[in-house]
Parts: structure tokens; sequence; C-alpha cells
């Protein structure tokens, strides 16, 4: 029952992702009368393919690291975990675009 609770939490159907991929979205809309917004939408968007494939690493990671953080603290947990996961697939994007090598894996 503990795993199939977290997996559901990160489920593609899961009303609440479906509502944060409509606010991303929205939010991502209105960064043009933004210009804090645009700038971190522009920083991000060369690498957005790279942190997609990416994330599912770093997710696991944590996962094993912490395995029931969702499941004892889920209203700090879920959020903590999203914006870890997102900070280090970036992060690990960016140090692969400056890379000859791996350049193309990362953009």
């Amino acid at each position: 029952m503990g795993i199939a609770r977290i997996d559901y939490t990160y489920g593609s159907t899961n009303p609440l992702v479906i509502l944060l991929s409509f606010s991303m979205f929205w939010f991502i809309q209105s960064t043009r009368e933004n210009h804090a917004g645009r700038a971190f939408v522009n920083l991000v968007t060369p690498l957005a393919l790279g942190i997609y494939l990416i994330h599912p690493i770093w997710l696991e990671i944590i996962r094993q690291i912490f395995p029931y953080h969702v499941i004892l603290m889920p209203l700090i947990a879920i959020p903590a975990t999203a914006i870890l996961v997102f900070i280090l697939s970036a992060a690990t994007c960016k140090l692969m675009s400056l890379s000859r090598a791996l350049k193309r894996l990362a953009l």
C-alpha cells in the first residue's frame, strides 16, 4: 500500500498533477509582463528536454535515500521533492552542456 501511494502522488493522471500542469502553463504565459519570470523561463527553456529526460534518475535517487518521506510528511515532502529534483536536473543538464562530449545529450 505504501509504494502504491507514492506512485499515485506522482502519477500523471492525478488531479493535482493536472492542476499543477495548467498552473505552470499559466505562469509561463504570464511572464510576458514579468521580467524576472521571463529571465527564468529563458534560462530553463534550452534545458527543458534534458530536465525531462534526467528527472526520473534524480527522483529515484531521492526515493532510495528517503524511501518514506512522501508518506510521513506529504505536504512538505512533495513540493520539496519536486523543487529538489528540478534543481538537480537543471544543474545536471547545465553541467552536461558545458562539456563538448555531453553537450548533444543535454540540449
